[in-house]
């Protein structure tokens, strides 16, 4: 069974999640939206559920459609918080396409807080990252024009410093991507480039964008039980 929570004081600052027993870990999506829409409603969430039958507590959260950066990166952060506080299990972040990009972004950010999580555990980021088909890369060469024109509107005109390339940041976050070799919206480049940097795992499938996540389901299970 699902159940809806509050993370925020926006309208949109919710979460949904099923439930959760003691000691299972903890899968929380950030779904995509081309940086225009953050309604878990809209994604490609269909039968993720069942992953709870294999012990895994899931949640997606919904983040403020039509925000600008940074406020998605921060909400993704609050998120993981409130998550964190009612279930106090172990976190893998999801992030699917432009989800992939706001879920990166935000832990790398945070990783970079790691010496005061002690006292400010609010600012913990995931213990691990998975990106579905995400984009990484600030630059038009790795996009489709009217994904790049989205991207520059999330940045207010201002394309500023890739997330990509705050992968150092991301040294102790065990982390997997997964994207398809046919992707013409995302290329395949934008994580094929970041998996090298950072030396981890990268599956490719046969296929475009936007496959449904529960396809990926012996991948997903796999990796959060190493």
């Amino acid at each position: 069974m699902k159940t809806l929570y509050k993370y925020g004081k926006h309208p949109w600052n919710e979460y949904w999640m099923t439930d959760h027993v003691k000691g299972n870990p903890v899968l929380l999506i950030v779904i995509g939206g081309g940086w225009t829409d953050g309604d878990f409603t809209n994604g490609n969430l269909k039968g993720v559920e069942r992953l709870a039958d294999q012990g895994i507590t899931v949640a997606a959260m919904r983040y403020s459609t039509g925000n600008v950066y940074p406020i998605p990166v921060h909400e993704v952060r609050a998120c993981l918080w409130a998550v964190r506080k009612r279930t106090n299990g172990k976190i893998t972040l999801l992030g699917a396409s432009a989800g992939g990009h706001i879920g990166y972004e935000s832990t790398a950010l945070y990783n970079g807080w790691r010496s005061l999580w002690k006292w400010l555990p609010m600012f913990k980021a995931a213990d691990k990252f998975i990106g579905l088909y995400g984009a990484y890369y600030n630059s038009e060469r790795f996009f489709k024009p009217d994904i790049w024109d989205r991207l520059k509107v999330y940045y207010r005109g201002r394309v500023g410093k890739s997330p990509g390339d705050m992968y150092r940041a991301m040294n102790k976050t065990p982390t997997m991507f997964i994207h398809g070799r046919d992707d013409t919206l995302v290329f395949l480049s934008h994580s094929l480039v970041l998996a090298r940097r950072m030396g981890v795992l990268l599956h490719q499938y046969d296929g475009e964008h936007g496959k449904p996540i529960i396809d990926f389901e012996k991948e997903i299970v796999d990796f959060i039980r190493a």
